[in-house]
């Protein structure tokens, strides 16, 4: 929920920084998607 651009945690943490939504979005965007690789090759691993 963290690099979607509608949702309520991305909303609210780019009001209470005072950055733009997809500017908020898209700094999270990397971190979501490391995060996808590792559990991928988590399941991959133990599947």
């Amino acid at each position: 929920s963290q690099a979607c651009f509608y949702s309520d945690s991305t909303v609210l943490a780019a009001q209470g920084s005072g950055c733009d939504l997809v500017g908020h979005a898209v700094t999270q965007l990397p971190y979501a998607l490391l995060t996808a690789a590792i559990a991928f090759v988590g399941f991959i691993i133990i599947a």
